[in-house]
């Protein structure tokens, strides 16, 4: 029987400027599915808004609905914002609805892990940012200011591929100490008294998530 693999969802959200690193992404996850699932235990599937079915209702809303499912966010921006997700919200992006969506589900169920890649940007363009480059520099500047979640840069696709392939083993790593580490922990717990099965509290993973600040709607 083959062994069992837990799946780990990727949810992989951006605006529609960066289409080269969502199909490096791709790339990157089949290369640790087809050379690390067996090690890792793991099998990782990447989600994002190309990949949602139709569906009724507001087409941000059928996205939320994969988005909820996610273990791993990753957040990537360039230049665009990104476009209106429609309805009466307060959002100005589909992009920002997923970011902030995302935040108030870690804020109560401590997932999903969060991080954020921000393509450099050419000096030229700095010149005159408009609307939508704007609100992206508005929204750098704030997360590296805040310090609470973690969050990088990358110049091309190259170096976009070695840290998303970092973060996705990394997170895969992470889950893999604390399952060893509750099972160290109930092999060395004492014995019931009687031959009830005990049901243990589930344990905290505070040693892998970030520190988030609050984004309510």
């Amino acid at each position: 029987m083959p062994e069992l693999r837990r799946i780990i969802k990727v949810f992989l959200a951006s605006p529609g400027d960066l289409g080269e690193e969502r199909s490096a992404a791709k790339a990157v996850i089949d290369d640790i599915n087809d050379d690390l699932s067996d090690a890792l235990g793991y099998q990782t599937e990447l989600v994002g808004w190309e990949d949602t079915l139709p569906g009724p209702g507001r087409p941000q809303e059928v996205i939320n609905r994969d988005l909820d499912g996610c273990d791993l966010f990753v957040g990537m921006l360039w230049k665009r914002w990104g476009m209106h997700p429609g309805g009466s919200g307060q959002y100005t992006s589909g992009f920002e609805e997923e970011y902030c969506r995302s935040v108030e589900r870690y804020s109560i169920e401590g997932q999903p892990y969060l991080t954020l890649l921000f393509k450099d940007i050419e000096p030229s363009a700095m010149a005159d940012p408009g609307p939508q480059l704007q609100r992206v520099l508005e929204f750098k500047n704030q997360i590296f200011s805040e310090r609470k979640l973690l969050a990088g840069t990358f110049a091309d696709r190259a170096t976009f591929e070695k840290k998303f392939r970092k973060c996705v083993i990394g997170y895969i790593t992470r889950l893999q100490r604390a399952a060893q580490a509750g099972a160290t922990q109930k092999e060395q717990a004492p014995l019931p008294e009687n031959d009830e099965a005990k049901h243990e509290a589930p344990t905290s993973d505070t040693g892998f998530r970030s520190a988030l600040g609050a984004c309510r709607a």
